[in-house]
């Protein structure tokens, strides 16, 4: 008679299993299998499909707002680098020590004169001034949507009017921001 332990049963020609024909040894070891149990069904394949497809959703919308904020940073940034530009151009363009008084009330968008400086030396201080107030609100218009600047010595009002009065200048830029119009005003002392 074979050796048998304790936990096993001797496999006879009875103990196979009815369908298959093999050894029952799952059913010796107490494992029992559902009898249907076999893959998804349609349901839960739709619900793994819905849940994938919200989650995808979420993603699109980060990326569209991720998107229009990098676009208001930049029209920010922007903005900035334009106010420094016009201040660096009137310390660089002072007679006799003091700031061109043509920078002293500069209108929103303004663009005056036609001399270009760029390509001629004759300019004097008053043709250079007006040469960097027209450069520098043209640049505005190309690099801000709706873009355009105004200088003043002395204090704006909220449409960036100018009440001129003392030793500081402010630059005020204005533009439009998902259909919003923004404002900057920077102040220096030159």
């Amino acid at each position: 008679m074979p050796v048998m332990f304790r936990h096993c049963r001797k496999i006879r020609p009875g103990n196979l299993h009815p369908r298959m024909g093999l050894t029952s040894i799952s059913r010796m070891a107490g494992i029992h299998r559902p009898r249907y149990a076999a893959g998804f069904s349609l349901l839960e394949v739709l619900v793994a499909l819905f849940v994938l497809s919200i989650g995808l959703l979420g993603l699109a919308a980060l990326q569209t707002t991720g998107i229009r904020f990098n676009q208001q940073s930049y029209q920010r940034t922007q903005a900035t680098l334009q106010a420094y530009e016009i201040i660096d151009r009137m310390r660089a363009n002072r007679a006799g020590g003091t700031v061109n008084a043509l920078f002293d009330d500069v209108t929103l968008g303004s663009t005056p004169g036609s001399t270009n400086c760029a390509s001629t030396t004759d300019c004097d201080a008053d043709q250079m001034a007006e040469y960097d107030i027209r450069t520098w609100n043209t640049a505005n218009e190309s690099l801000l949507t709706e873009g355009n600047g105004a200088i003043c010595r002395g204090t704006f009002d909220s449409d960036l009017a100018c009440t001129v009065d003392g030793v500081i200048y402010r630059v005020g830029m204005k533009w439009k921001e998902n259909d919003l119009t923004m404002q900057m005003i920077f102040e220096s002392q030159l």
